[in-house]
């Protein structure tokens, strides 16, 4: 006999990165390059927690926390589009949005059009997001996701529920 599976699953995943550019006393630009003493700029970038605090950089991508977006999500259930669900995550951290490389329906990055700035200390943070949807199918009846990974295991969708039915 089968069993229903409740728990959300999650659909997509989106991490932060940032480059910091902050304001220095050298004579150097971030490039290196010779700038007008006292004007110069360093430079540091990686991975951020934008929810904790977009100021502080990570070396590893597992030091911090994605943002998710499970099956149960109430706009998936309104019928939003699940790529469009992932924009408005990313617009809701990033703003603007400038430029976006590879697929939003698959894997891409969201580059922001405008840095964010702190002007008491001049220091500017580039943001970019990288979303992943990973393999869902939804039901014809109801729309609930399942990752594509899971159907072997299940053998129809409960429409009434909303469940998908594991064999």
């Amino acid at each position: 006999m089968g069993r229903i599976v409740t728990a959300p699953r999650t659909l997509a995943t989106i991490y932060y990165t940032a480059t910091i550019f902050t304001p220095s006393d050298d004579d150097t630009n971030v490039y290196g390059e010779p700038c007008e003493e006292g004007h110069g700029q360093t430079m540091e970038d990686g991975w951020i927690d934008p929810d904790w605090d977009m100021w502080t950089i990570y070396e590893a991508r597992e030091d911090v926390n994605p943002d998710t977006i499970e099956s149960d999500d109430a706009r998936l259930e309104d019928g939003v589009p699940l790529a469009d669900v992932v924009r408005e995550c990313v617009e809701d951290q990033l703003g603007a949005i400038d430029n976006v490389e590879g697929d939003p329906d698959d894997t891409a990055s969201w580059y922001a059009s405008d840095g964010v700035h702190n002007y008491r200390t001049g220091v500017v943070v580039m943001l970019c997001a990288h979303s992943t949807i990973h393999e869902a199918t939804a039901c014809s009846e109801c729309g609930d996701h399942v990752p594509s990974s899971e159907l072997s295991r299940i053998e129809r969708c409960a429409p009434c529920t909303k469940k998908w039915v594991a064999v």
